[in-house]
């Protein structure tokens, strides 16, 4: 089982993050020989519902409740996920499908995703 790792990082709460969408921000990060095609392959399945535009390392979807980016490390095998919202219901939404995503998509390894602010 791999265990996604929170981070405390004081940048989510910085400026120019809370700019894209709004002051409540939330990140994991998952270790994963597979993060760039969870990348991939979770940018393009929400891209057939909202925009979502991403490359080989880095991808962001906006979701009606918030700006979702992800980035992958790929010589630490890591891929970071940042949650941006207006309001803590709309981040706990965000959370949750991104979480129900990557519990879809990672059928080869069993992913537990902790975010930073639980």
């Amino acid at each position: 089982m791999t265990t996604s790792v929170p981070t405390n990082q004081p940048e989510l709460s910085s400026q120019s993050t809370q700019s894209q969408v709004g002051p409540f921000a939330t990140e994991t990060i998952i270790q994963s020989e597979h993060a760039s095609k969870y990348l991939t392959v979770l940018c393009r399945h929400f891209a057939r519902k909202v925009d979502a535009k991403w490359n080989e390392t880095s991808g962001t979807v906006y979701f009606p409740v918030g700006v979702t980016t992800m980035t992958v490390n790929d010589e630490a095998n890591l891929l970071t996920i940042q949650c941006v919202s207006d309001n803590k219901q709309q981040l706990e939404h965000q959370k949750r499908i991104i979480s129900e995503h990557i519990d879809t998509y990672s059928r080869r390894e069993t992913i537990e995703v902790c975010w930073s602010n639980d």
